[in-house]
């Protein structure tokens, strides 16, 4: 395996996260959502909120990086539960190729470590699921 940088992510990030991110939607969740839902991702909507989310100085968005290209990311957020601000791991995503090669356990510590960073001893996770 070859180098892998994990860095923070910025702006020029956007459309790389936004590959990513509908890349790794249509290889995880091809038995949660429709074909036609997944094939239909809209990449300028995408991309649009991954700008968005880039420039919001309150989220952290990280990068793990393959010979130069993004392969996978993450991201953290402050957000309100049961009443009180808390950290809260908003994706960690990679893809399909590069999992079972401990970049994902490698965003996921660099996150939980700036969550502890920012004062937080929790980190919440939200995943999707299968019915």
């Amino acid at each position: 395996m070859s180098n892998i940088t994990i860095r923070s992510a910025n702006i020029i990030d956007a459309l790389p996260i936004t590959n990513v991110h509908i890349k790794s939607w249509q290889e995880t969740y091809s038995n949660i959502f429709s074909s036609y839902f997944l094939n239909h991702l809209n990449s300028e909507t995408r991309k649009t909120g991954w700008q968005e989310t880039l420039a919001d100085e309150e989220k952290q968005v990280y990068v793990a990086e393959v010979e130069n290209q993004i392969v996978g990311f993450c991201s953290i957020e402050v957000r309100e539960y049961h009443e009180e601000n808390c950290a809260f791991l908003a994706t960690l995503y990679l893809l399909q190729q590069y999992q079972k090669q401990r970049i994902g356990e490698q965003l996921f510590l660099v996150a939980k470590n700036n969550v502890r960073r920012l004062g937080y001893q929790d980190m919440y996770v939200e995943v999707l699921a299968e019915k």
